[in-house]
């Protein structure tokens, strides 16, 4: 899927709180399962701790009870903005 989000609102420890996607926003109610991947993209043009990702990943349930895995892009440097994408839509957590 990988659709970019918008409006994405975070509370402690940048866990989503709420986000916008196809026009709708979504409130979160839960976060089910966090993880951070800090692998190197398969387009990396060399794999040292430069090219490393740095990603947080969410799998979360909004309070229209639906679940979705979300990721945050954090960038390599420090103050990068972040992007948010929304990953899939999960049937089941």
């Amino acid at each position: 899927m990988g659709d970019t989000l918008r409006q994405v609102c975070t509370g402690k420890g940048g866990s989503p709180v709420s986000f916008v996607w196809q026009n709708r926003e979504f409130r979160v109610v839960e976060v089910l399962k966090q993880w951070q991947d800090f692998d190197h993209s398969p387009l990396a043009p060399r794999k040292d701790w430069r090219s490393r990702r740095h990603r947080n990943g969410f799998q979360i349930r909004t309070e229209t009870n639906e679940c979705f895995e979300l990721t945050c892009d954090r960038g390599t440097k420090l103050g990068a903005p972040k992007h948010w994408t929304l990953q899939t839509v999960l049937e089941e957590p």
